[in-house]
């Protein structure tokens, strides 16, 4: 189980980051890869897909996959865009827990303390 209340991850979004997951997920949408589409698009940089940012906030919870708890619900809300550059604080805060089963609010915010992403993560055993 959970050592601590929370669990804490920052990660830089960078063009490399971006570019490998447009290739692993099919989605090579161009305001992902491009500046100049982005920019046509009204943002300032390339944006990260929001799902990008769900799959670093699953790094918080893959010490507990690997000791037998399954990842059974893993929902959010994406609030803001991420860009090329901005880092990323991803924080999971117990909300209950037992023997069988942990709920984890999840908050993302970048580096200005803007929310990007907010929602709920749930593991059984």
């Amino acid at each position: 189980m959970l050592n601590r209340c929370c669990e804490i991850i920052k990660m830089k979004i960078t063009e490399e980051l971006i570019t490998q997951y447009a290739a692993v997920s099919g989605d090579k949408n161009p305001i992902h890869l491009l500046k100049s589409a982005a920019n046509q698009a009204g943002f300032p940089h390339q944006v990260a897909h929001g799902m990008l940012s769900m799959a670093i906030g699953a790094k918080l919870v893959s010490p507990l996959i690997q000791i037998g708890w399954t990842l059974s619900h893993y929902g959010v809300k994406f609030s803001s865009p991420l860009f090329v550059n901005d880092m990323i604080t991803i924080e999971a805060s117990s909300v209950t827990q037992s023997d069988k089963k942990i709920a984890m609010k999840v908050i993302g915010k970048n580096q200005e303390h803007n929310k990007v992403m907010h929602g709920k993560l749930e593991l059984i055993k």
